[in-house]
């Protein structure tokens, strides 16, 4: 593997090979880098297609051993979001993951529409589990911004999805902007409470927080 300092790094066994006919110090003037008997490569990536991008080559592919991770199941998912959220109605959890499913199928796909973030449905529930009263419109808008990124058809497709679940509710209640306070919590080290003021009420909630250092 070339680095782009220049190094390239080569196994053990060939580079021991090399050092019976070679001395280390010509092998570090050629920057050539011994790695461990156990190193390994793990590459995360996206098949191409249907993603854009450009598919390894044979000779490289041919070192990697390839696994699929998909999406849980729909049962499987659902409780896990069900965990997330237990304040949330159950109803609910179950539109915003058939909506997140329905905008990572073929057919929408086809349309052009690019694929709903599934894994950030976790942290989305965490934070309708403290706002119960957020609009699920302005929250699929912050983890799916197809208002931003895709055109008026791309519009018009998401929120046929997005009625078809029952979730154009955006005349709901808006996320708080107003901050109440801000305090280290004496609960839990490395957090702070943070109080803020949504319509007539005050909510608190724990967020994590780093000292800085100079």
């Amino acid at each position: 593997m070339q680095l782009e300092d220049g190094r390239f790094l080569m196994s053990a066994e060939r580079y021991d090979k090399l050092l019976q006919e070679h001395t280390k110090e010509e092998l570090d003037s050629w920057k050539i880098v011994r790695v461990s008997e156990d190193f390994r490569v793990i590459a995360l990536g996206i098949p191409v297609p249907k993603y854009k991008g450009n598919p390894l080559d044979p000779p490289l592919r041919s070192r990697f051993q390839a696994r699929d991770i998909y999406y849980l199941p729909f049962k499987d998912q659902l409780e896990l979001l069900y965990t997330a959220g237990p304040n949330v109605a159950a109803e609910r959890v179950s539109q915003l993951l058939s909506l997140a499913t329905t905008l990572c199928s073929q057919e929408s796909s086809t349309l052009g529409l690019p694929d709903f973030p599934v894994d950030n449905l976790v942290a989305a529930l965490h934070v309708l589990n403290t706002f119960p009263m957020l609009s699920s419109q302005q929250l699929v808008q912050r983890l799916y911004p197809y208002k931003s990124i895709l055109g008026k058809d791309g519009h018009t497709a998401v929120e046929t999805v997005l009625s078809r679940f029952e979730l154009l509710d955006g005349r709901r209640q808006a996320a708080p902007s107003n901050v109440v306070s801000v305090s280290t919590s004496n609960e839990r080290e490395g957090h702070a409470d943070v109080t803020v003021q949504t319509a007539d009420k005050e909510i608190t909630f724990q967020v994590l927080y780093q000292d800085n250092v100079d």
